[in-house]
């Protein structure tokens, strides 16, 4: 189905987001939330599958990719798999109406940011998107936001708000 002209398009991931999910779940240790992350993962594959192609940036050699955690409290957020690109690009920078500016990266998925309110189509960044304010789920540091439209949900994470965890040493 084609994109929506007034909405960004992405593109299609090589990793199915059901993987990823599999992926986040064993990096973070998460497998009492593992159910609520592969659902996460599980949404995100369905609204993908009907709109939206997404294209993952970056993955590890096993196809995990790399742990992005929040600067303030190391909680995982979500993985560098599961990077996207929206409206041509993964990197954006847009101003708030108060003259704030952010620069953000766009991702499939983001367990451990949660909205913390109810959906606005105020001042909205992508043409067609409702955002939601998100925040890291432990510590409540203001990471970003999460997008959505009527077929299509994602996060735009902001980069300095977010960390790459350093992978253990090989043994």
């Amino acid at each position: 189905m084609a994109p929506h002209p007034s909405k960004p398009a992405a593109r299609r991931s090589r990793v199915h987001p059901r993987i990823i999910g599999h992926a986040v779940g064993k990096l973070c240790g998460w497998e009492g939330k593992l159910g609520v992350v592969i659902e996460c993962f599980q949404q995100g594959s369905r609204e993908s599958e009907q709109r939206t192609d997404v294209r993952a940036l970056d993955h590890d050699e096993v196809g995990l990719g790399r742990p992005l955690v929040c600067v303030r409290c190391r909680h995982l957020i979500t993985t560098t798999a599961a990077r996207i690109e929206v409206a041509g690009s993964h990197r954006h920078v847009r101003t708030n109406p108060h003259g704030i500016e952010f620069a953000f990266a766009c991702f499939a998925v983001a367990p451990g940011c949660q909205s913390v309110t109810p959906p606005s189509s105020e001042f909205s960044w992508f043409a067609g998107y409702t955002w939601e304010i998100g925040c890291c789920e432990r510590c409540r540091e203001h990471l970003g936001w999460r997008f959505a439209a009527a077929d299509q949900v994602f996060f735009g994470l902001i980069v300095d708000r977010l960390v790459e965890e350093e992978p253990p040493p090989k043994a």
